[in-house]
Formats: structure tokens, C-alpha cells, sequence
């Protein structure tokens, strides 16, 4: 009793604490603000002790989440690449506006302007950059210039509503690096239809007599675990569809939550090898 008292009181103590801050600001600052938007702001910095990983939503932005979930994005697709020379792309989405446009990895932005008219505006830094591209509407025609090797070359993109490609299957005859009996995997991500996807280039990898996977999981920060358990049960040995545990979720209050395969279809495919990239950026992948 005196544990869970002392508990209380420390806690009542910090909510004291925090209704006096928000309170001084909403009645001394020179900007109104709406309590929604304090408790936002106040839910964002909290966020900021957890891991990179976690984040707060509001209830628009949890409703874009359900979108993109569903592999619908908005916008160019564009991962940018921050350097000492300035702002550069590091990849793009599968299916993107920025991908259809040919934007390569490593290409730095020199100025951008609306399509077709007069001169660009430098890029001078990303934040400068986010802010001009906020100025272009849905749908509107984007030119930009770009520095790839020392060349400058234009770019031409418009922010769209597109649905994401998740899976990219090469062969020998893309990556000259494989031999005849390998294929390439790259995996952005287990959201949207990234099963179906996969399953789509699992298919072409069965029916091309391939033996040897690699699986790109570089830059893949995870996603959902219902697709998770449905791509696990190809990629493991599982001879009798029997399902096997991919992930025991460990939970402070002693609960554990078991995450399966979905079946098994490994054997089908007579691998002979499996080879799996990862980076800093590869998450719950």
C-alpha cells in the first residue's frame, strides 16, 4: 500500500508539474495555441526519450498511417541523402513518382523550378528544400535539376497518390555480379501488398530454375506482422508445413505473445543457398 501511495503522489507531482507548464504557455505566450495542440506537442517531445522507432500520431496522421499501410503513398517517393555538399538522393520508392522519373541514387539537387518556366531556385540546403516543395500542389509538374558525376541532367516528377512497390526480383541479366542459378531480392518493407509482391517473384524464381537467393533487407525498418509471418513460412525450412515461431514478443508484465509462420513453403522452392543483407538502417527486418 505505502509503495503504490508513494507512486501515486510522485506521479500526481509530475501531471502537477506538467498542467502548470502547459497552463504558463497558454496563458503568457505571445501565440495562441489550442489545447490539443500543446498535448501534441507535449506527446512529440516525449517520444523523443524512446527509440527511434516509436512515434506519436494524431488522429489525421494515424488515418495516413492506415493509408500507407495499405501501400497507398503521397508525394514524390524520394529518400533524400544529406551531405557536407549538400542534399543528394538516397533511394527511391518502389513505383514512385521519383523512381518513374529516373532519379538516381547519389544525384544531388541543384535547383528546382515549375516545369517548363523561367530559372531555377538554387537548393541550398534540405530544410530550403522541403519548404520550395511545399510550394508545388498535387499533380503539378516539377523540373529539377540534378548533378550526377559531375553532369547536370533534369529530372521531371510531380507529387502523386501512387501505390508502393515493396519488392524489386533481378537476375544475371541485371546484376552482372550473379551467376546463372542466383536472383536478387530487394525488400523496402512489410507493408501494403509486399506478400503479394514477393509472392509474385518467389513464382519467378521457381519457374526460372534459380537455387540461390539474395535477400536485400537493407534499408527495410519492417512493417506489419501478419505479413511477416506469411513471407516467413517461404523462407523457412519447413519440410511437413508444420508452422514454426518467427518471433516471441516478451512483454513487461511477464505476457508473451508468439508470432508463427504461416504455413510452409520452403521446400517447394530447392533452395541451395540463402543470402541475406542487412545495414544500420535494416529495423525489425
Amino acid at each position: 500500500g505505502g509503495g503504490y501511495m508513494t507512486r501515486e503522489a510522485v506521479l500526481n507531482e509530475e501531471l502537477r508539474t506538467l498542467d502548470w507548464i502547459l497552463s504558463r504557455i497558454k496563458k503568457n505566450y505571445y501565440e495562441d495555441f489550442s489545447s490539443e495542440e500543446l498535448i501534441d506537442a507535449a506527446s512529440d517531445g516525449l517520444m523523443g526519450l524512446l527509440d527511434k522507432y516509436s512515434a506519436y500520431y494524431t488522429k489525421e496522421e494515424y488515418e495516413l498511417v492506415l493509408k500507407e499501410a495499405q501501400g497507398i503513398k503521397a508525394g514524390l517517393g524520394m529518400i533524400f541523402l544529406l551531405t557536407d555538399s549538400g542534399v543528394g538522393v538516397y533511394r527511391t520508392l518502389g513505383n514512385s513518382p521519383a523512381e518513374r522519373a529516373g532519379f538516381q541514387r547519389g544525384e544531388m539537387f541543384k535547383g528546382l523550378r515549375k516545369s517548363g518556366e523561367g530559372e531555377y531556385t538554387a537548393v541550398t540546403g534540405y530544410e530550403q528544400l522541403t519548404l520550395e516543395l511545399e510550394k508545388f500542389g498535387k499533380d503539378e509538374a516539377i523540373d529539377f535539376l540534378m548533378l550526377q558525376n559531375g553532369t547536370e541532367v533534369v529530372r521531371t516528377a510531380a507529387k502523386e497518390e501512387y501505390e508502393q512497390n515493396y519488392v524489386k526480383y533481378k537476375t544475371s541479366q541485371e546484376i552482372s555480379s550473379l551467376d546463372e542459378k542466383s536472383a536478387y531480392l530487394g525488400f523496402e518493407g512489410f507493408s501494403g501488398k509486399a506478400y503479394q509482391q514477393f509472392v509474385g517473384a518467389m513464382n519467378k524464381f521457381k519457374a526460372e530454375g534459380k537455387t540461390k537467393l539474395v535477400l536485400d533487407l537493407r534499408d527495410n525498418g519492417g512493417g506489419y506482422m501478419d505479413i511477416l509471418e506469411k513471407i516467413a513460412a517461404h523462407l523457412l525450412k519447413n519440410d511437413d508445413s508444420r508452422d514454426l515461431t518467427v518471433v516471441n514478443v516478451k512483454y513487461k508484465d511477464g505476457k508473451v505473445e508468439k508470432y508463427e509462420t504461416d504455413g510452409g513453403f520452403y521446400a517447394g522452392y530447392g533452395f541451395e543457398k540463402i543470402t541475406v543483407l542487412i545495414n544500420g538502417n535494416t529495423a525489425s527486418a
